[in-house]
């Protein structure tokens, strides 16, 4: 069975590493190979082409594809920490201060629906920016060895970006995208209609144990991102450690998250859809429901 990532093994991507390491895709008789990805579109159309059986992607690519034959059958994040990443020496504390300047971005990364939002609010003028497409893991280089003045990344990057720019004497500036960041959901799981129909029961025993390996991350980050460096040799645990730590504040509540984790709350599945709707002239009349399959997840 393959699960595909959408982006390298960092944040909440780490998971289902631990799923691994501790044997819950075994026990449910589940051979799992993971595949890092390259932004939540290329993964979504893996999921829907038949080249993926399951695989993370964001909900808005979801949404703004209808008719693409995939569902979402688990939630991930419970807020979407999107955002510019900038460095003190450029002298960017605001979106206002963005025109002329260089932005570094993945060209199938979801905060790039966002953006153009959160500059109109801004009230600055996307033509006056220049965005350079690169592949995910470049990003933060880039932004370090200032090849680029910032990077449209996720906060949760900052952790595994700050021991090196502390070497370099960098500080990190965070623009968030407030406007949109509390109010939706990010990062999900999906599988195709095709998968759903002639694999149920695969898809019941597989979300059981991403379910169980998402909860073990949130206890234990440290087993967790020291396994995923076992399998990845060129990541640095102190960074990925810091960068799971971080992710998790966006996932989990430490209050409810054995009944709530990974379920869909029907008013923000419709919220998430009117930000979709805004962000990329999504037809407003479709039911956002329609996006969503809960049959599958195990009930708590």
């Amino acid at each position: 069975m393959i699960l595909q990532l959408d982006w390298i093994p960092t944040g909440n991507h780490q998971a289902p590493f631990a799923g691994v390491s501790q044997g819950f895709f075994a026990a449910e008789n589940i051979d799992v190979e993971i595949r890092r990805g390259t932004g939540a579109a290329d993964s979504l159309t893996r999921v829907a082409t038949g080249g993926a059986d399951y695989g993370y992607t964001d909900i808005a690519n979801l949404m703004m594809t209808p008719g693409a034959g995939v569902k979402a059958i688990m939630s991930v994040d419970r807020e979407v920490p999107h955002a510019v990443l900038t460095r003190g020496d450029t002298g960017i504390k605001s979106f206002s201060d963005l025109p002329g300047r260089t932005l570094g971005t993945a060209p199938t990364a979801s905060s790039n629906l966002y953006f153009p939002l959160v500059l109109q609010d801004a009230k600055v003028d996307a033509t006056k920016i220049t965005i350079v497409n690169v592949d995910p893991s470049a990003l933060g280089p880039m932004l370090l060895t200032k090849r680029v003045d910032g990077a449209i990344m996720w906060t949760t990057n900052i952790p595994r970006l700050k021991p090196e720019a502390d070497k370099a004497g960098i500080s990190i500036v965070a623009l968030p995208f407030d406007i949109v960041d509390s109010s939706m959901y990010g990062s999900i799981v999906v599988a195709s209609e095709r998968t759903l129909q002639a694999k149920p029961d695969l898809t019941r025993r597989f979300l059981t144990a991403m379910r169980k390996s998402f909860l073990f991350t949130r206890d234990h980050p440290e087993e967790t991102a020291a396994y995923v460096k076992s399998v990845n040799p060129q990541q640095n645990l102190e960074y990925e450690l810091a960068g799971l730590k971080e992710s998790n504040t966006h996932i989990y509540t430490w209050q409810d998250d054995e009944k709530t984790f990974g379920t869909f709350d029907p008013a923000k599945i419709k919220t998430t859809y009117q930000w979709i709707v805004r962000a990329t002239k999504a037809n407003p009349s479709v039911d956002p429901e329609a996006f969503i399959d809960r049959s599958y997840f195990p009930v708590k």
